[in-house]
C-alpha cells in the first residue's frame, strides 16, 4: 500500500531518509505508509529531526511545530503547510483598473 501520490510522497521518502541519517535509526518503508505510526522521539532525537526537516526543506519549524512532530503524518503536514502557505487575501479590486475611487 503506497501512502500517498505525488509531493506527499516525496516528502514521506525524505522524512525516512532524515530519521535515518539524523537519527541512526531505520523505517520500513511499510511503515512509511502510516501517517499516524508514532515517532517515539525524545525531546533532543525530536529537535535533531527538526533540524534535518529544517536543512532538508529549507523551512523554518517553531517550537510549537518541533515538539508536534510525533508521528510521519503530522511532520508531512507542517512540511506542506511551510512549502504552501496560504497566500494573504488580495486587495479589493475597483471598477476603475484597481484604483481606489477619487473623493
Amino acid at each position: 500500500m503506497s501512502y500517498a501520490p505525488g509531493p506527499d510522497k516525496f516528502i514521506i521518502a525524505v522524512l525516512v531518509d532524515i530519521i535515518r541519517d539524523y537519527l541512526g535509526l531505520t523505517v520500513a518503508s511499510g511503515t512509511a505508509a502510516g501517517r499516524s505510526i508514532p515517532l517515539d522521539l525524545d525531546s533532543l532525537s525530536q529537535v535533531e529531526f527538526a533540524v534535518g526537516i529544517e536543512n532538508r526543506f529549507a523551512i523554518t519549524l517553531t517550537d510549537d511545530e518541533t515538539r508536534s512532530l510525533t508521528t510521519l503524518g503530522n511532520a508531512v503536514e507542517i512540511i506542506r503547510t511551510k512549502q504552501h502557505p496560504t497566500a494573504p487575501a488580495a486587495p479589493p479590486r475597483h471598477g476603475n483598473g484597481g484604483s481606489p475611487p477619487h473623493p
